[in-house]
């Protein structure tokens, strides 16, 4: 038998080169703002007086703004400086589609950042304008991130109407906060505070988890600017405002954790943001894992050796709770097939109920073998 091994045709062997998938880093918060100067740069800040050490004419409002972000557990934060204030500068109007954008000089700057989770606009920069809107849900729905906003300071139903009048807000990579909080004498959005629970969440339990209720207190502050009584609770979510609650027994916490098409939205699992993000996070690690492939020609047997190092990606996942159901089989499904000059991951996931999968298909170009 050993003899008749050696003797195979080894012509078309191809070692595996995939090794593992990595889980990528979650929760990487980009704020974004005019914090110092004309010049755009980026910056990793991983404490508050770090930010002030590099933008020591920053605002108060914008200081407080990161120490929020961190005093709620937050670790991973770009500072992006736009270096200008005019939001007309910040965004550029296709002169033949009529299309709304980012501005060359921003895309310059958040391009290179390789991955991120979360963008939240410094409380300096003005909301009224519906174009810098535009460009900016557009630009994280290209980089399946999440545009995290703070809804002008109004009263509950004006608030309301407020977001029905921007239907661009009403997006599945859109998260709005509602009430602001009060802190030193201060009102400032919640998004920060809820940016660094985030991150608390994500390293304490993983990105499925809700980021609502006990489990998401906002530390650091004095009180919510409004009291919000469990109606307009549900009026604001149902149309796709998360609210700041306080309770006594759990303090001020996070209420709600849809996107900003809200509860009464018929886009299933996808209008919550732990399902998005979850996706997001699995197929972002599984396209970092087979980058290999892009440099390497098709080989038979090439589809079973991505399922070979992504199923223990998807077995970890399965141990660590992400998954609903109380089986592999129930959990998730994994398939991968030949497609044009390439392959087609497609996996499927059941994050909120088991059997019922979300898909989510991951094309990966290969070179062509030679003739």
């Amino acid at each position: 038998p050993h003899q008749l091994w050696f003797k195979q045709d080894m012509s078309n062997f191809q070692p595996n080169p995939l090794s593992v998938v990595n889980p990528i880093l979650t929760s990487v918060t980009v704020l974004l703002g005019h914090f110092d100067g004309t010049t755009t740069r980026s910056d990793w800040i991983s404490t508050a007086d770090e930010f002030l050490a590099r933008y020591p004419s920053a605002s108060t409002l914008d200081q407080l703004a990161v120490r929020l972000f961190f005093t709620n557990g937050g670790q991973h934060l770009i500072t992006f400086n736009t270096g200008a204030s005019e939001l007309n500068t910040l965004i550029h109007r296709d002169p033949l589609s009529d299309g709304i954008g980012l501005s060359e000089r921003i895309l310059a700057g958040l391009n290179p950042i390789s991955s991120f989770d979360f963008m939240m606009l410094s409380p300096q920069l003005s909301l009224q304008d519906t174009h810098w809107f535009t460009a900016l849900q557009a630009y994280c729905d290209q980089r399946d991130a999440i545009l995290l906003l703070n809804p002008p300071e109004l009263p509950i139903d004006q608030v309301h109407d407020w977001f029905t009048a921007h239907p661009e807000l009403h997006k599945r990579h859109v998260a709005m906060y509602y009430p602001a909080l009060q802190v030193d004498g201060e009102t400032i959005g919640a998004s920060y505070s809820v940016a660094g629970i985030f991150n608390r969440l994500d390293q304490s339990f993983g990105v499925w988890i809700s980021p609502s209720g006990a489990n998401a207190h906002v530390d650091g502050i004095h009180s919510p600017v409004t009291t919000l009584s469990n109606p307009e609770t549900l009026r604001l979510n149902n149309r796709g405002i998360n609210c700041i609650r306080t309770f006594k027994s759990i303090g001020t916490v996070v209420w709600g954790n849809t996107t900003g098409v809200g509860m009464d939205s018929l886009n299933g699992y996808w209008k919550y943001i732990p399902v998005r993000r979850t996706m997001f996070f699995i197929k972002n690690s599984i396209l970092d894992a087979v980058q290999p492939l892009g440099l390497i020609a098709y080989y038979s047997g090439v589809e079973d050796d991505v399922i070979a190092v992504i199923e223990p990606f998807f077995l970890e996942l399965y141990t660590r709770g992400a998954f609903a159901g109380s089986s592999n089989k129930a959990s998730y499904s994994l398939l991968c097939e030949p497609e044009g000059d390439g392959l087609v991951i497609s996996i499927g996931v059941a994050l909120l109920k088991p059997d019922e999968f979300l898909v989510v298909k991951i094309p990966v170009t290969m070179p062509k073998a030679p003739e």
